[in-house]
């Protein structure tokens, strides 16, 4: 252990780990701090009324490297731990740890290069989430950034490239002289990031990935739960008083989100049992709404928020009977789809009219539905590539998107406003079948409502099970497809291609690769390719077994020191349509930093083809994996493999390609372009 500063002449960096209960994670934070390129640190470890063996393990590193600072304390939170680490601090920046994570060991030496170099008072790296041994990228961004404290507050209101947290930060040590971390409450960066950010004059953003954020899924302030979406409200609420000052055009933004929030909190107050202390928390609660009803920005509330708050907030006792009507009759009405639907069309009506009816009166519109809110990055791949291609084939066209989760909602209103000469597509991917009856359902719908209307289904596979309810599900969708007069059908590879020839003779039938092929091959973004990514699917379409996954893994031990294992689904479970081009980029950033992918995921060797990253396949139960290869097995960096029996020859075949690897789409365009072909005519 190191136990002499052998960089005095550089700035000092203390680095508080708040402690908590983590005796199987604390070792390895710790061993990744004091390992750090960058000597000059003062290590403080807080103790925050530990009961496990993390005091001791704090106490012996102490003994090891005399850079360590250990506080015992009582239990205070970790809001509480970070404060008293801040007060006992004496360095020149602060940077945080939290103690079930750890870092690379160049971090503190590559932010504060950075720091001197760019003069900023906060510098931000990108992080890895790890979450049950999978590792995503963070935000993706090609080139260090550099914002105001004007900016950055505007880019952490927006929550897409930067984050509340406080641990992939380096902060100068003045920021802290008069912000402390609110004690005793979740959500407490929320609430202290936007003041350090305010006070900055220079932030710095960079294309480093260097901390790694363990996301467990136990973690208590991820529950959604009345004492800790009160904290998430405060939070809220506390950043909507200093955006006066800051950001006052944002005010308008913070007050719907601060209300809307108070308004989810207090229906939880309905639903759960509280405990006394949170209790208490109601007339304050109920006092905030009552101010937010008197303001003039009220009127900006969606129109049920502006009902829920004036009901609360005037006739109290009737909107809990409401509420609790709902509650009781809502399983009820879950039972009865049809009447469910009336519902949703009374809403839903004034929804689309809302969200929608501006943009149609004076444009022609193309109808995207189907579009994915979930975490598969390789369906938000699909619905990118598919509105380029739309911009591109018909620019005079506003496309309107309709996600799958909400077509039910805004239906009727499309029902009402639709155009005769509107086009309608639906979104591509591999959910033509019973597999994922859901969509399938909603698919039908779709085709159903409008008769009258071209709807193109873009590049799907077909996939239907040779059983009963398989084939119950086949004949369903045959028969409405082929009602419909003016269905176009896209497969996306030769089986389904044939398939649909055969047996959907009433529709229009193409074949056409994958959409998200439209992408271009990815030339953002510095490049040092290290170790091998492991992408494999945990669920019903993976033929692997654990022994597979293990072998595979074996495998790339022997050729590379560093073996990641990542997955084409985010942590995340949902993804907007606004956050989407953001988790693509730092999903293909990942693969393009690789030697090699070994993946089971369709997805995984389409970004592979497009990252130009040497990439063994490996088939799943279905014959989609193997049919989108034959779009790519032109390229001698894509291995397919039926079984693992040859996967050491295919990684010494890749291994020994060239390094100058290339991927253009122009073997796509003549079938992309015999769908335009198609979706135009009239």
């Amino acid at each position: 252990m190191v136990s002499n500063v052998l960089e005095l002449n550089l700035d000092k960096i203390s680095v508080i780990i708040p402690i908590y209960n983590v005796q199987c994670f604390l070792r390895r934070c710790i061993e990744s701090v004091i390992n750090q390129t960058y000597q000059n640190l003062e290590i403080i470890l807080v103790d925050d009324g530990s009961i496990d063996n993390c005091p001791f393990i704090c106490d012996e590193y102490a003994c090891l490297d005399n850079r360590i600072k250990v506080i015992h304390k009582k239990h205070g939170g970790v809001s509480d731990a970070r404060n008293v680490g801040i007060e006992s601090s004496s360095g020149d920046y602060i940077g945080f740890v939290d103690s079930d994570d750890w870092i690379e060991n160049d971090m503190y030496e590559i932010l504060h290069a950075k720091a001197v170099s760019l003069n900023t008072d906060i510098t931000i790296c990108g992080y890895h989430i790890v979450q049950k041994n999978k590792q995503h990228f963070s935000y993706f961004i090609k080139e260090d950034t550099v914002v105001s404290g004007t900016e950055g507050s505007e880019i952490l209101l927006n929550d897409t490239m930067i984050k509340n947290y406080p641990w992939n930060k380096l902060y100068k040590k003045e920021l802290f002289n008069h912000i402390r971390y609110p004690v005793g409450m979740n959500y407490e960066d929320i609430a202290t990031t936007f003041k350090l950010f305010a006070l900055s004059k220079r932030i710095a953003i960079i294309p480093d990935y260097l901390y790694y954020y363990i996301l467990r899924d136990e973690g208590i302030s991820q529950q959604k739960t009345f004492h800790n979406l009160y904290d998430l409200y405060k939070a809220y609420e506390y950043r909507l008083n200093d955006l006066v000052k800051i950001l006052p055009e944002y005010k308008l933004f913070m007050f719907e989100l601060t209300v809307s929030t108070s308004l989810l909190v207090y229906n939880l107050s309905l639903k759960e049992k509280l405990s006394i202390a949170d209790q208490e928390k109601i007339p304050i609660l109920i006092s905030s709404l009552k101010e937010y009803s008197k303001m003039p920005e009220v009127k900006a509330l969606k129109k049920l928020d502006r009902i829920r708050l004036n009901i609360i907030t005037k006739f109290k006792i009737l909107y809990k009977l409401l509420y609790f009507i709902y509650t009781v009759l809502s399983p009820k009405i879950a039972k009865h789809p049809s009447l469910r639907c009336r519902l949703l069309s009374l809403f839903g009506y004034l929804n689309y009219n809302k969200k929608y009816q501006r943009d149609i009166i004076q444009k022609k519109a193309i109808y995207l539905f189907g579009t994915p809110e979930h975490n598969n990055i390789g369906d938000h791949a699909i619905a990118i590539a598919t509105k380029k291609y739309l911009k591109n084939i018909l620019p005079d066209h506003k496309i309107i998107e309709i996600p799958e989760n909400k077509l039910l909602i805004y239906l009727p209103g499309i029902k009402k406003n639709i155009k005769k000469n509107d086009y309608i597509v639906y979104s591509g991917g591999g959910n033509i079948g019973n597999q994922y009856q859901y969509i399938e359902n909603i698919r039908r719908v779709v085709i159903k409502a409008f008769p009258k209307n071209k709807i193109m289904l873009f590049p799907q596979t077909i996939f239907f099970t040779d059983d009963y309810s398989g084939r119950k599900a086949f004949k369903q969708s045959k028969r409405i497809y082929s009602k419909h007069p003016n269905l176009i059908i896209v497969a996306r590879e030769q089986y389904s291609h044939k398939i649909l020839k055969k047996y959907f003779t009433n529709n229009k039938i193409l074949i056409a690769p994958d959409m998200a092929m439209y992408i271009e091959q990815t030339k953002e973004g510095k490049c040092v390719r290290e170790g091998a990514v492991i992408c494999l699917r945990n669920d019903s379409e993976s033929i692997l077994k654990s022994k597979d996954r293990n072998y595979i893994k074996e495998c790339l031990d022997k050729y590379y020191h560093k073996v990641t294992e990542t997955d084409t689904c985010s942590y995340r479970n949902i993804i907007n349509e606004n956050e989407r081009v953001l988790e693509l980029k730092a999903k293909l950033f990942q693969f393009k930093q690789a030697e090699m992918v070994v993946t089971d995921r369709l997805h995984g060797m389409i970004f592979s083809a497009f990252t130009g990253t040497p990439c063994i396949v490996i088939n799943n139960y279905n014959y989609k994996i193997c049919g989108t290869y034959h779009w790519l097995r032109h390229l001698n960096y894509i291995k397919f493999l039926n079984d693992l029996s040859n996967i050491e020859k295919s990684i010494d075949q890749l291994i020994a390609l060239d390094d100058n690897i290339e991927y253009n789409n122009e073997f796509t365009k003549q079938y992309y372009a015999k769908m335009t072909e198609e979706l135009t005519k009239r």
